[in-house]
């Protein structure tokens, strides 16, 4: 759970939402799929042109956090592309495997991201108390 946590906090910072603001408790992008996500074949690919040597190496504990940072890419891809150095990303020269990702990736609640964890509600009231 920590490595999700973190995450959150991570995908809230680059959205621009405050930690410290009750509206904090966004969902990060993630797959909008039915199944495994390395079952879906442009999913695999990505991860493979991505993170093949750290997959190669910790493929079962960093499976997890690399689909949802691929994930993050996918949501954010138009402001990456735009950026000198991350534009530079693998995945990101692949238009039509690009497109096909872009696709699938939500921040909407779905099978595998049902609630978002982030600052209860009440953290804004406790701060302007």
């Amino acid at each position: 759970m920590g490595e999700w946590r973190r995450f959150v906090c991570w995908t809230g910072g680059v959205r621009g939402v405050s930690p410290q603001e009750d509206d904090f408790a966004l969902l990060p992008p993630h797959w909008n799929i039915d199944g495994p996500a390395m079952a879906n074949p442009h999913i695999a690919k990505a991860m493979h042109m991505n993170y093949k040597n750290i997959i190669g190496a910790h493929s079962s504990t960093m499976q997890g956090p690399l689909l949802l940072y691929l994930a993050a890419i996918m949501f954010h891809a138009d402001w990456c592309q735009k950026h000198p150095i991350l534009k530079n990303i693998p995945v990101l020269t692949d238009k039509t495997l690009l497109a096909e990702l872009k696709k699938l990736v939500t921040i909407e609640p779905n099978q595998s991201v049902p609630c978002a964890y982030g600052v209860p509600s009440f953290v804004q009231t406790n701060n302007l108390v």
